[in-house]
């Protein structure tokens, strides 16, 4: 305090220290989209005298949600950073899609024919490949109705997170895979009845049904079996798809009935009486009754009233348009040659005076009135026979075939009428010839 001679004053001065610089340097990161945050690190670099660097926390601007793409890091400290002016340095964070595949399929699907549309919407996807909380959403669209198959095909899909944003973006790999519709064939049953009877000359037949048809469809059916003679024959059908239903729909299976004729029971003939009453009568024990003829089972026995028109011979099925033709053409042949007349004859109707001459001219030609006769009378009975025949061996409201067994007896019958009909009209125009001469001598 005593400075001698001097009475010191001090005067104080200050020591300014002033706050060094820090930079603290986030690290750029970078992950798979749904991964968890990687971790967050910063280099730190202008501390002095081992100062050791503060808390540093972190922000990332992610506020579209997160996707693919880059987003900022933003580092930040306590408020009151002691010595130091600190410089943060942001990063960037780096979000990868997904690679791998995710493959969305639509749902396959099958039934029986049944007149109505076979969709499906369904679809299927591996979830354990998505994000947590994401989803897919796809629209599905095929159809088919008849039999047969079609495409069921994704048409539209995205994928979207919990909050229902879509995220498809952040999926770099995605597969579609179509379904397929499927519409098998529906079953169709035919069947048709056995029937059995005793031969009695009159067609057996007997009924049928058809099972399956989709309610709304129309197909012609009729059943054609049809049996005269003594034997046995399938029961047949005919079946035609000319109405609504189509045939490419239906798969048919057959149950086939069978026609059965058999033998008529012969005739007991009664004892021949003796030659008187015997003297010594005794009761005649009732007669034990006889079993029951064997006969084959037949599916579904039906009793068939016989029908009006009889048919001979044979145990056909089917009528000949052949026998018609040739029945019409030679009744037509018939008639022609009927009402043929030589100039001749008509001369004589219109004048009976010459009628009277001209007879005892005509006794000159017996031999030519005679042939004439002889055809008209061969062409009428040829064509009778054929009428004949056709009634009795055909039956129109059978199914139609060109020729039968009966064909060949009806083109000889036709022949025949065509022969005497054209022999008749040449006897004809000879007289015609004849009656020109006499008129020109």
């Amino acid at each position: 305090a005593v400075q001698g001679n001097y009475n010191v004053v001090y005067v104080p001065a200050k020591l300014e220290i002033t706050r060094a610089t820090a930079t603290v340097t986030a690290a750029d990161k970078t992950k798979v989209y749904g991964a968890a945050d990687p971790e967050l690190t910063a280099a730190v670099s202008g501390l002095v005298n081992g100062d050791a660097a503060s808390v540093i926390s972190y922000s990332i601007s992610r506020a579209e949600g997160e996707n693919v793409g880059t987003y900022a890091i933003t580092p930040a400290g306590d408020a009151v950073q002691g010595n130091y002016n600190v410089v943060y340095v942001p990063a960037k964070l780096e979000i990868t899609p997904i690679t791998t595949t995710i493959k969305i399929t639509a749902d396959s699907a099958t039934k029986v024919y049944d007149g109505t549309a076979l969709t499906e919407a369904g679809y299927t996807y591996n979830e354990e490949a998505l994000a947590d909380g994401d989803e897919v959403i796809a629209v599905v669209e095929g159809s088919v109705t008849d039999a047969g198959t079609a495409d069921n095909e994704i048409t539209s899909f995205m994928i979207v997170n919990a909050d229902g944003v879509d995220v498809t973006r952040n999926y770099d790999n995605i597969e579609l895979a179509s379904g397929i519709l499927e519409v098998t064939k529906r079953p169709l049953l035919i069947k048709t009845n056995s029937a059995y009877k005793v031969y009695d000359t009159y067609p057996l037949t007997a009924k049928g049904s058809i099972e399956g048809l989709v309610d709304g469809e129309t197909v012609t059916f009729k059943v054609t079996g049809s049996r005269v003679g003594i034997g046995s024959s399938k029961n047949t059908y005919m079946l035609v798809w000319e109405g609504t239903a189509k045939e490419s729909n239906y798969e048919i299976t057959e149950e086939i009935g069978t026609l059965t004729i058999g033998e008529a029971a012969a005739p007991t003939n009664p004892p021949a009486p003796g030659p008187g009453p015997d003297p010594d009568p005794r009761p005649i024990p009732d007669p034990l009754p006889e079993p029951d003829p064997e006969i084959d089972p037949v599916e579904e026995p039906e009793v068939i009233d016989p029908t009006p028109t009889p048919e001979v011979g044979g145990d056909e099925s089917y009528w000949a348009l052949l026998n018609l033709i040739c029945a019409v053409l030679s009744t037509l042949g018939a008639v022609v040659l009927l009402l043929s007349k030589s100039k001749k004859d008509e001369e004589e109707e219109e004048n009976e005076d010459e009628v009277k001459a001209m007879a005892s001219e005509e006794e000159d030609e017996p031999e030519q009135k005679k042939r004439k006769g002889i055809y008209k009378v061969l062409g009428s009975l040829s064509a009778v026979a054929s009428i004949v025949v056709f009634i009795l061996t055909e039956d129109i409201t059978l199914p139609m075939v060109l020729t039968d067994r009966w064909t060949l007896l009806m083109v000889v019958l036709f022949i025949i009428s065509l022969g005497s009909l054209f022999l008749g009209r040449r006897w004809h125009e000879e007289d015609e010839d004849e009656d020109e001469a006499e008129a020109n001598a």
